[in-house]
């Protein structure tokens, strides 16, 4: 199943939207969608909404019948021209494709860094890659 998520907006933090894939083995479609709906639902919280989207498919062979994530994505919900907030009903209806933007702090925003390799840091939300543990001072 492919869930669709909002990350609300705290702190220096932006609106995100996460594409969230879990998997499991059952019987039929419809006990697939009961245990993958309730585990979506459970995955949210009171800073992550699951926004009722999602798509069902049949592979073969899932490991088991608890839903396991197997891979996510997570999108900036901001317009990368204007740096203006994508509301939920706007990011789902364009088939929920946002584009990062190609640098936070053209838009005022504030990196939030990782450790992309020991030496090198990368925004979450961005394209920037800079030399230095920039990770180990943020806040996000």
């Amino acid at each position: 199943m492919t869930a669709v998520y909002l990350w609300r907006e705290g702190g220096a933090s932006v609106r995100k939207y996460e594409r969230r894939i879990t998997i499991c083995r059952a019987k039929d479609e419809q006990e697939a969608t009961e245990r993958l709906l309730r585990e979506a639902k459970q995955y949210a919280t009171d800073e992550i909404e699951f926004l009722g989207e999602y798509m069902i498919e049949k592979i073969d062979a899932a490991p088991g019948v608890k839903p396991i994530e197997v891979a996510h994505e997570m999108s900036l919900g901001i317009d990368p021209e204007s740096g203006q907030p994508i509301p939920p009903d706007m990011f789902l209806s364009q088939l929920w494709d946002c584009s990062r933007v190609k640098d936070c702090e053209a838009l005022g925003i504030d990196h939030s860094w990782y450790n992309q390799d020991g030496e090198r840091s990368a925004c979450y939300n961005c394209e920037v890659v800079r030399e230095g543990q920039h990770w180990l001072n943020s806040n996000s």
